[in-house]
């Protein structure tokens, strides 16, 4: 019994840190804004629910005036729930969909194989929902109504629809900063003892969950991959945690920030951390500055499906190969001119949009 016990706790630390760890791999819904009706069928039936959701928001004052502070205590408290409950689902995918036994469940992330591919993708999926999706479901149950105008569920502009190419383009700037993180963590070290395991079991989860090329599999590894993350990831960290720091500081700059290293620090990948930390800071001004959510959500789903892509293209490789286009000083120079020139007008034409925090 204790070595089942000790089976569980050790799945669920890693389910979470798995979970989170797929490469960041390099519906539209139109809730309107204010107080006017959604367009469609749909979206009344959508905006009918979350008020509905919300009610407690006026059902209880004493919590509804929580501070911005206290509110984020209880997030992360929910989001550690969340984390438990999202590694019990996994288990229960493992073993009640899948068949595979208890203490082998706890192995899919120690020892992946092509054989329990898509037993892996659906385990990361449960967990995922569990550590990001239903935090973010709670806290708008006890908080209500202003987080859920908050989480920018709004319109995009034909503008807007530039930023997965801002992402997109990014590569260049993302491989130099990764050259600065490398430096972080030198060869030989104690640092690199510690991380540089995670990180190799962590490609290797990556490759297993990619490497299929059958169409039912690329469909369930693109789920897994770009549209789990898209939502699951921004609807907490963008969509929930980010407006939270905004109120919390009155410093929006420092909240995006904050919420980009939280971000990056989630995934458990250090060799990727500021590469990462520069991604969830685009993420985070494309959220502020259009003022919808929507926008975060596909580009990280544009810009993980793009990743998935080209790592068949390349091969099956997850760096960038040598000699190749996107290793060139070409590719550097034309990365660094399209990063800064989308950003800067994406800048000039939103950043007096500070509709998503209000």
């Amino acid at each position: 019994m204790e070595n089942r016990v000790a089976q569980y706790f050790r799945f669920l630390s890693r389910a979470q840190r798995y979970s989170t760890q797929l490469v960041e791999l390099k519906f539209s819904l139109a809730l309107t804004d204010g107080n006017r009706p959604a367009s469609s069928g749909k979206q009344k039936y959508i905006l009918r629910l979350l008020m509905f959701v919300s009610q407690t928001d006026t059902m209880n004052p004493f919590i509804s005036n929580f501070s911005p502070g206290l509110k984020l205590l209880f997030l992360f408290a929910f989001f550690i729930t969340g984390t438990t409950f999202g590694g019990l689902m996994a288990i229960g995918v493992g073993t009640g969909v899948f068949g595979i036994p208890m203490e082998e469940v706890a192995q899919l992330y120690e020892n992946p194989t092509p054989d329990r591919a898509e037993a892996l993708r659906w385990v990361i999926n449960a967990t995922q929902f569990g550590t990001f999706i239903l935090p973010v479901l709670v806290f708008l149950v006890v908080f209500g109504a202003p987080h859920i105008r908050d989480m920018g569920l709004r319109k995009i502009s034909w503008l807007a629809l530039t930023v997965p190419i801002w992402i997109a383009f990014s590569g260049g700037m993302i491989d130099l900063i990764g050259i600065v993180n490398s430096w972080l963590i030198p060869e030989g070290g104690h640092l690199e003892a510690i991380l540089k395991p995670i990180e190799s079991q962590t490609a290797e989860i990556t490759r297993v969950i990619l490497s299929e090329t059958s169409p039912i599999s690329l469909l369930s590894t693109l789920f897994a991959i770009a549209v789990i993350p898209a939502l699951s990831e921004e609807l907490f960290f963008r969509g929930t945690l980010q407006p939270l720091l905004i109120r919390a500081t009155g410093r929006p700059h420092e909240a995006i920030w904050i919420t980009a290293i939280l971000f990056s620090f989630i995934h458990f990948q250090f060799y990727g951390f500021l590469p990462r930390v520069l991604l969830g800071a685009m993420l985070g001004y494309a959220v502020y500055w259009s003022g919808s959510l929507w926008t975060s959500i596909i580009a990280h789903f544009i810009n993980n499906a793009l990743a998935a892509i080209f790592f068949h293209i390349n091969g099956q490789q997850l760096t960038t190969p040598e000699g190749s286009f996107q290793d060139s000083a070409v590719f550097y120079v034309l990365s660094a001119a399209i990063f800064f020139g989308v950003g800067f007008l994406l800048w000039k034409n939103f950043s007096k949009n500070t509709a998503a925090i209000r």
